[in-house]
């Protein structure tokens, strides 16, 4: 774990902290989190760690039954559902965002799908997996629309949640940034048509790529 810092609140350090290790990975679906080994790795008291865990439960990381908490499990359902409102949600944001974001933002979109590429070279999936959730971050950000942003947030959370602990297949990862390439090309010609059906393509086949999970060809 980081040293927290004096600046930020507790509770949002460790909530941070958690949720990064969460989607990199570290926890499998499922798992059983310990409030108490939290407070001594954190060297925190259970007050702000209880406020962290409380945020996480509240995005749909962290589930609460009778055994305690633990890292929230997604079914097929649950993916599925996941996958039809990132859909949604995604179509409107790229409306709004292929015509008014700045080429800064552009830039640096197009930086992290050549960090990507860099990264498939080496077989670094959790690497590949940071660099493509920063592409969409970047898009997301670049939209005026603050409850869109958070819904889809949330939304894109879960997914990440079950993205973490699948490994994707060299061809696959390597279609995802293809993808990625052609909604980033319709962006940069400002047409907003090609970046709907990029984006339409993209979650299609990402859904279908991880439906290979639950056992579907």
């Amino acid at each position: 774990m980081k040293p927290l810092m004096q600046s930020a609140p507790l509770y949002k350090q460790v909530y941070e902290e958690i949720k990064t290790s969460i989607l990199r990975g570290d926890f499998k679906q499922g798992d059983k989190i310990s409030v108490n080994k939290l407070a001594e790795e954190f060297e925190i008291s259970r007050t702000p760690l209880r406020e962290s865990l409380r945020q996480l439960q509240k995005e749909g990381l962290l589930e609460q039954d009778q055994s305690g908490t633990k890292i929230a499990q997604i079914t097929e359902t649950d993916f599925n559902e996941l996958c039809t409102c990132r859909l949604i949600l995604e179509r409107e944001l790229i409306k709004e965002v292929t015509l008014i974001i700045e080429e800064e933002q552009i830039n640096e979109a197009e930086k992290m799908i050549e960090l990507a590429k860099n990264s498939l070279n080496k077989d670094l999936q959790m690497e590949i997996l940071e660099y493509n959730s920063k592409f969409h971050k970047i898009l997301i950000n670049a939209c005026n629309n603050n409850r869109l942003k958070d819904l889809l947030d949330q939304v894109r959370a879960k997914l990440l949640l079950y993205r973490a602990n699948v490994v994707y297949k060299l061809e696959q990862t390597a279609e995802i940034l293809e993808e990625h390439s052609t909604i980033l090309k319709a962006i940069k010609e400002r047409n907003v048509e090609k970046a709907v059906i990029a984006v339409d393509t993209h979650l299609s086949n990402d859904q279908v790529r991880g439906q290979k999970v639950f056992g579907h060809d």
